[in-house]
């Protein structure tokens, strides 16, 4: 069987609210159950809306939740920033369509139509967020990605890119989303819901009944 290696790659734009917490966790308990890796990655590719010392503050509250990656980096490590263009680079994209057997929710397709020519390389020369995750992952050797059902358009993209390189497509889960009370998703900009685990960490709840709540949120 393959090493199981899995990633928990959070952006540095938001803090971390108890869906973020869950999906690092389930894919934390996945590799462990299967003696593999576990990876935290920062996707600081988004230069404009990073905030200062928030990739230290969400790797410090996993490490609280007992969530201890095998290895931890920065995506922008890989990048060197040049001058900007007035151009950027997109994947032209076959007629088809994009198939998976999807972890979760069982067999998706999704038209070649429906994703259009996307930005693979923007003008100031760094990835987006759709490029530089499948290379990362790839160089990782990540065997299965878990992560919010939000990402299942970026899935099928993701599978372009993949195919384009010739290289070995990672196996997909899509988990359910966690919602407030009004039925409304968790945005990790939302100040009115009770979320983020600093909170909960503030308010003085153990770790472990957070870990066991995150765990039945599944």
């Amino acid at each position: 069987m393959t090493k199981i290696r899995t990633r928990f790659a959070p952006s540095p734009t938001g803090k971390l609210h108890i869906g973020g917490a869950r999906t690092a966790l389930f894919n934390y308990i996945f590799a462990k159950h299967y003696n593999g890796e576990f990876i935290l990655r920062c996707e600081d590719t988004d230069t404009k809306r990073n905030i200062d010392g928030l990739a230290k503050e969400i790797a410090q509250q996993l490490e609280w939740l007992e969530i201890k990656p095998d290895m931890s980096y920065f995506e922008s490590e890989k990048q060197k920033r040049e001058a900007e263009n007035q151009y950027v680079i997109r994947l032209k994209l076959n007629t088809k369509d994009y198939h998976w057997n999807d972890l979760v929710r069982g067999d998706i397709t999704i038209k070649s139509q429906e994703l259009d020519d996307f930005v693979i390389l923007k003008n100031d020369k760094y990835p987006t967020y759709n490029f530089s995750v499948v290379i990362d992952d790839h160089e990782q050797q990540i065997s299965h990605i878990l992560r919010g059902e939000e990402h299942i358009t970026n899935t099928a993209k993701q599978i372009a890119l993949y195919e384009t390189f010739n290289w070995t497509i990672p196996k997909f889960g899509h988990l359910t989303i966690i919602v407030n009370e009004f039925g409304q998703k968790l945005s990790k900009r939302d100040e009115k819901t009770k979320q983020l685990i600093e909170e909960f960490i503030k308010l003085g709840y153990p770790k472990l009944a957070i870990f066991n709540y995150l765990t039945l949120l599944g």
